[in-house]
């Protein structure tokens, strides 16, 4: 049924190490699975790599650089590594000095897997600079869709063509569907198109007719759009593709919800992607233009508890004087624009209409509420949370736990700390078996400092 590049895991049992950032770097990365042979199924990881954090080179005919992708792949619970994949991207461009560069270099790449749940660990970086990095990590499903009714997961999309081109990587079906690999939509993409694939509509699946649907949803589960239309049973699998009009919503996180509805057959699939919607207006000529990004950002809606969890959530990069003003704020609107404010006078690249610099800080907050939860405390709120918030992951983690003689503790290093060169931080578990581990000493700027620090781990005193 489809078209499939397949590149094949290399086998190699690696220690994955990462390195911390000394400059902004973003990237965006997503997957989805889908139905494949042979007792597996195949994985689509789309990446998208910002053009203007990469430095480009100078040749006869323009300029070059190359970015750098790294693809760690883990079976649940493991921390050894099933495949780890290296890739080279290249980039060029007519002068990296003449423009600004807003483009992205987005691609695909796909994998053919065994049924099973997975983590996914994928370092972008700059090949000809390793130190400007960036990360992100998440779950998957490995889902086997050989039997029963089922639905693919859901591919975002910028566009959807009909297509011949038989060796683009992006082609399936028919179509050549370009991935939206951080969900991010607005300014000039203002059209949602989604693809996913349905399977095993047989006659002893499925009734003669079925009814597929789609919704959009807030994060307050509120529906913005929905529609249906009423499926023939035809063909056992199947295409569905379709496009939204999103540029009347308001900015803001929604959920594009798909299913497969079967009354008869008592059968009910839903499928769900997260997108992000942030509406910018390039009228800088504006006096108004403040007031105006203002109305049409998503501070403009959230409520007076909202903004009090976010400002807790921003303690470590608040200053004193910006928490003092806060706490002297009396109207909800007062506190809205605060926190307009806060993050506009943070975003390291105005020019675009999402703020990579706030996108990057909860990045590394929701990665650390999952690393670094402790007993009945938030992992953003632990010691081994504010660190990788604050200074991303280190280039090597080493672990003593359970040792005869010494308490359980971390030692992580940095390689490239901006403007210090190598650092270290150590964590210790001063009680044992609580999974609560303190930050004793670092050698990081502005930190505790403990030279001595090794004299903590004495099991008995």
């Amino acid at each position: 049924m489809r078209h499939i590049l397949i590149i094949l895991f290399s086998l190699l049992l690696f220690q994955a190490s990462f390195s911390q950032s000394v400059d902004k770097f973003y990237f965006d990365c997503s997957a989805s699975v889908y139905k494949g042979s042979e007792g597996k199924s195949i994985v689509e990881l789309y990446y998208a790599v910002y053009q203007k954090f990469l430095k480009y080179r100078s040749t006869p005919s323009g300029d070059s650089a190359e970015a750098k992708l790294e693809v760690f792949v883990y079976p649940k619970g493991s921390e050894a590594p099933l495949a780890v994949n290296t890739y080279k991207i290249p980039s060029y461009i007519a002068s990296a000095s003449t423009e600004s560069i807003k483009s992205k270099l987005v691609g695909q790449i796909n994998y053919q897997m065994k049924f099973g749940e997975y983590k996914f660990v994928v370092i972008a970086s700059d090949f000809n600079n390793p130190a400007i990095i960036d990360s992100t990590e998440f779950n998957l499903l490995v889902e086997n869709y050989s039997s029963g009714v089922k639905m693919s997961d859901i591919e975002l999309a910028t566009s959807i063509n009909k297509s011949t081109d038989t060796k683009s990587i992006f082609y399936k079906n028919t179509l050549e569907v370009t991935p939206n690999a951080g969900g991010l939509y607005g300014k000039n993409v203002s059209e949602l198109y989604y693809y996913l694939e349905l399977y095993n509509l047989s006659s002893a699946n499925v009734s003669d007719e079925i009814t597929f649907k789609k919704r959009v949803l807030n994060l307050n589960n509120e529906e913005q759009f929905s529609s249906f239309k009423k499926i023939k049973r035809g063909p056992e699998s199947r295409v569905e593709t379709g496009m939204i009009k999103i540029d009347t919503m308001k900015s803001g996180s929604y959920i594009l919800e798909l299913s497969l509805i079967d009354s008869a057959k008592n059968t009910y699939i839903v499928k769900n992607k997260k997108f992000f919607l942030f509406t910018f207006s390039d009228d800088t000529q504006s006096s108004n233009k403040g007031q105006q990004d203002y109305l049409k950002s998503e501070f403009v809606t959230l409520t007076e508890s909202d903004l009090d969890d976010l400002f807790d959530k921003i303690i470590y990069i608040r200053t004193d004087e910006e928490s003092k003003n806060y706490r002297d704020l009396k109207t909800l609107e007062e506190k809205r624009k605060y926190m307009f404010d806060f993050w506009r006078k943070r975003d390291n690249m105005p020019g675009t209409p999402q703020n990579e610099f706030k996108m990057a800080y909860f990045k590394r907050m929701n990665e650390a509420n999952i690393k670094f939860k402790e007993s009945f405390k938030d992992g953003w709120k632990t010691d081994r949370g504010r660190m990788y918030i604050l200074y991303g992951a280190a280039s090597e983690v080493e672990h003593h736990a359970f040792e005869s003689d010494t308490k359980s503790y971390e030692v992580w290093t940095y390689d490239n700390m901006q403007n210090q060169g190598s650092a270290n931080a150590v964590f210790i578990e001063r009680e044992a078996c609580t999974g609560i581990y303190t930050l004793v000493s670092s050698t990081i700027r502005g930190e505790i400092r403990d030279d001595n620090w090794q004299s903590q781990l004495k099991q008995f005193h």
